[in-house]
């Protein structure tokens, strides 16, 4: 395991489940190509708090690399609903252009 991830492993041990800390981990997995992994934390963000935005963008693309694009599309659309509620119009712009048939990123992962 590289050591970013061994250092934000130790943040989550006990009662520490930070925002923060959730979506740090989640893209560390996600560099290395750990999608799967990179999913549960995700998941586990959005689940305790659904108005972490950014995490729907990053949980869409790795559902995508996965071949869930159906499931991916269903989040699109829940972070969407999310950043019209919350005002966060940069990220509903970013989770918009998932869908854009003109959008590079459609069919992409970064």
């Amino acid at each position: 395991m590289n050591q970013r991830i061994d250092q934000l492993t130790k943040l989550l041990k006990g009662e520490n489940t930070e925002d923060f800390v959730l979506f740090a981990l989640a893209k560390e997995y996600d560099k290395i190509g750990e999608h799967k992994r990179s999913i549960q934390f995700f998941e586990q963000l959005i689940s305790q708090n659904k108005e972490y935005t950014g995490a729907y963008y990053h949980l869409a693309l790795a559902l995508r690399a996965n071949g869930l694009e159906e499931k991916a599309l269903e989040t699109i659309h829940r972070g969407i609903d999310i950043c019209q509620s919350t005002n966060k119009i940069h990220d509903k712009n970013e989770l918009e252009s998932l869908i854009d048939p003109n959008s590079i990123d459609l069919f992409c992962y970064k």
